[in-house]
């Protein structure tokens, strides 16, 4: 034959530049799903503020850190150290959690990444119908805006398709838009979300190790 040339793997014949094309796709295939874009983030910073009776003396900030893990997307506001976190919550039948520090106070705000609308690839476009993660904060009257999603396509005139959904605890809210989360609303965070230098963290710990001897010496004592 001429023109047309032929590889033979177990019997069978493959023509030669179908194979070059199929070993060319399989390499970029290969490279991307090893690229960094293919793999998704599992952390980031980012700053919010809220600002008190539109004072800029009065702004508020946090340094909110997220954290993706083992299936669940985590907001904090302050770091987790030990005795920071009293407990967590089940606020909503979808698994939506609230963290809270003794004075029950918002620690960290807790999703099922399944239910998130953004998907957490480093990649600025859509993927499988889903925009990229693009946390930020809004204040909005008395209440703080946290959005998971960019402003120009998800928000503004399409607001309207937003809903939001009440929790147990009637401070936090969720927002959804096509089923899917998109952010929440905080009602009054200056006194509702905990702040760094709004507590001794130091005693937290001091005080979270007292509890925990208290508790093997009672259970000791019942032994």
């Amino acid at each position: 034959m001429s023109g047309l040339r032929f590889s033979k793997f177990d019997n069978f014949a493959v023509p030669g530049s179908l194979l070059i094309e199929f070993i060319s796709l399989f390499s970029v295939y290969s490279l991307q799903m090893n690229s960094p874009v293919f793999k998704p983030r599992t952390e980031g910073v980012v700053k919010f503020s809220f600002t008190m009776q539109n004072s800029k003396e009065n702004e508020l900030f946090w340094d909110v850190q997220w954290r993706q893990f083992d299936g669940t997307f985590k907001l904090y506001f302050v770091r987790a150290t030990h005795g920071v976190i009293i407990g967590t919550e089940d606020v909503s039948e979808d698994g939506f959690q609230i963290s809270y520090s003794g004075d029950r106070r918002i620690v960290s705000l807790e999703f099922p990444e399944a239910e998130l609308l953004p998907h957490l690839f480093p990649y600025e476009g859509d993927i499988d119908d889903k925009p990229p993660l693009c946390l930020s904060s809004k204040p909005m009257g008395n209440s703080l805006h946290v959005r998971l999603v960019g402003d120009s396509i998800h928000w503004g005139q399409s607001a309207e398709n937003v809903e939001e959904v009440l929790t147990e605890d009637p401070r936090v809210s969720i927002l959804r838009k096509g089923g899917k989360v998109c952010g929440a609303i905080i009602t009054d965070p200056s006194k509702t979300v905990l702040r760094e230098g709004t507590f001794d963290r130091k005693k937290l710990r001091e005080d979270a190790n007292k509890y925990a001897e208290a508790v093997d010496a009672a259970v000791d004592a019942l032994c």
